[in-house]
C-alpha cells in the first residue's frame, strides 16, 4: 500500500494524526506522522513510502473535536 483517500466529516478539523500500519494488529509502525488535516466534509488524499502490511489505521493524537470520525476509507494498493 502507498496512500489512502479518506473522507473526514465537516466537523474534526482541523486534527493531526498518525497513519499506521502492522502485519498483526499489535505492533504498529508510522508511514506517516503529524498528518495534518483542515478539510472535511470531502475526500482527502494522503500518499506515503510503499509499504507491506494487513492491517491500516488512523491515529489521532490531536483534534479540536475531542474525537475524530470517519465515513470512509479507501486504501491505495500498487500495481504487483
Amino acid at each position: 500500500m502507498d496512500g489512502i483517500r479518506v473522507y473526514f466529516f465537516d466537523e474534526c478539523p482541523p486534527m493531526t494524526m498518525n497513519i499506521e500500519v502492522s502485519d498483526d494488529a499489535s505492533t504498529w509502525t508510522a508511514v506517516r506522522s503529524a498528518w495534518h488535516v483542515t478539510l472535511g466534509g470531502e475526500w482527502i488524499t494522503e500518499s506515503f513510502p510503499e509499504v507491506a502490511g494487513r492491517y491500516l489505521r488512523l491515529y489521532e493524537t490531536a483534534s479540536s473535536c475531542g474525537e475524530c470520525q470517519c465515513s470512509e476509507i479507501e486504501i491505495h494498493v500498487s500495481d504487483i
